[in-house]
């Protein structure tokens, strides 16, 4: 088991379990019966989300890239009519947890989440991103009083309540 860990936290290790988990969703939602275009939007949701959440397990940090990529993606596959649910999901993901941010203590709720919430709720839509974060949260609790840590990375257990709401609302 020491020896699987070690990969995973590598280069290699995480592009390779990234690899592996944007599988899943692909296979689900042809289960499903979804289209070609959203079992390719959500292999690639969930390859860019793995790999992040990776890394903020291992660093405790995700580089601008991963918000950036998933914001960008946002507009890819879109019609006009869903340019305002992009924008007040963005809106509402940078609200959402941005005013915790400011009220909690400094170092509670890093900028990496605040960033990341706001591209979820680009991808995901207002909605997407409310049930997202009504999975994530009280994971994230619980995981945090099982572990009695006090830094928890909070972007793997948003990312699985984005794939989650994924598969629920489409």
């Amino acid at each position: 088991m020491n020896r699987f860990k070690t990969f995973v936290f590598t280069k290699a290790g995480i592009v390779t379990a990234a690899v592996a988990a944007s599988a899943f969703p692909a296979i689900a939602c042809i289960i499903l019966g979804r289209s070609a275009t959203d079992c390719i939007r959500t292999s690639v949701f969930v390859f860019i989300v793995s790999i992040a959440s990776l890394l903020d397990i291992r660093d405790r940090e995700v580089d601008n890239i991963f918000p950036a990529c998933v914001l960008c993606f946002s507009f890819s596959f879109i019609s006009l009519q869903s340019i305002p649910s992009l924008i007040i999901g963005a809106v509402f993901g940078l609200l959402v947890m941005l005013i915790p941010a400011l009220i909690l203590k400094k170092g509670k709720l890093g900028g990496a989440d605040i960033k990341m919430s706001c591209a979820f709720g680009a991808f995901l839509g207002p909605f997407g991103l409310a049930l997202s974060l009504g999975i994530a949260m009280p994971l994230a609790f619980i995981y945090g009083l099982i572990k009695k840590d006090k830094s928890i990375p909070l972007i793997p257990f948003m990312s699985a309540g984005a794939c989650i709401s994924i598969l629920i609302l489409e």
